[in-house]
């Protein structure tokens, strides 16, 4: 929305679930300006079908994509892999939930991104505050951090100067978290956690996101949009 906002003209919008895919493609049409006219496209897919992702990215011509940004990341709920007797097959399930599911877009996007284009890719603190419990979750968040510093360099030399950055964010407001009382309890807790002494809400993260796609002289990096998580005492 936060690019339809900024004039972005053509938004495509990928998600397996077409009810959801709907309501987002209102709303983002309703954010654009008046001055301009957003043309929103949807497509119900799964990322962690790697061939299907390749067959939708396949129809898009060279240099044709501005920004391509990633944001899978549901959390296999696997806790402390060692107390739970987790296996290589457990973990490797977190990965394809979190790491594979972003990494095939950026993998198959290849030469459909613009030069001078920009990937943002998102991580989140476990990365580097790791806790206990959230093994698996803080794995693959550190997969993604070291693989924009690699794509930075693959897609930025040779004249691409393709951007690929890190979004991580911490304890977002979101509906995707539920309404018990069990994680109101533990996202007051959070929120207790960090400097700010509350958790994020979805337009500060996305306004997090187009800084990344839009300045032209970050990349390889990692930015951290958590309250102040990884500062914390």
């Amino acid at each position: 929305m936060g690019a339809a906002k900024q004039g972005a003209s053509d938004v495509h919008i990928i998600g397996r679930d077409e009810g959801k895919l709907a309501a987002a493609k209102l709303e983002i049409e309703a954010s654009s300006p008046a001055t301009s006219c957003c043309t929103v496209r949807t497509m119900a897919l799964n990322v962690m079908d790697e061939p299907a992702v390749r067959s939708y990215l396949k129809g898009f011509p060279d240099d044709s994509i501005d920004h391509l940004v990633t944001t899978p990341g549901g959390s296999a709920r696997l806790g402390n892999l060692i107390a739970n007797e987790r296996t290589c097959a457990d973990v490797r399930r977190q990965l394809d939930m979190k790491f594979f599911a972003q990494l095939a877009p950026v993998l198959a996007a290849g030469d459909k991104i613009k030069r001078g284009g920009s990937i943002t890719m998102m991580s989140g603190v476990l990365s580097r505050r790791t806790g206990r419990g959230n093994d698996a979750l803080a794995i693959s968040n550190a997969a993604i951090e070291c693989a924009v510093k690699c794509f930075a360099n693959d897609y930025g030399y040779d004249g691409r100067m393709v951007r690929v950055n890190a979004l991580s964010p911490g304890m977002t407001l979101t509906p995707v978290y539920g309404e018990s009382e069990q994680m109101k309890t533990y996202q007051a807790k959070t929120a207790a956690k960090v400097p700010l002494q509350r958790n994020s809400i979805a337009e500060e993260q996305a306004h997090a996101v187009l800084f990344l796609m839009t300045n032209t002289f970050v990349t390889g990096h990692v930015l951290d949009c958590d309250g102040g998580h990884v500062v914390s005492p």
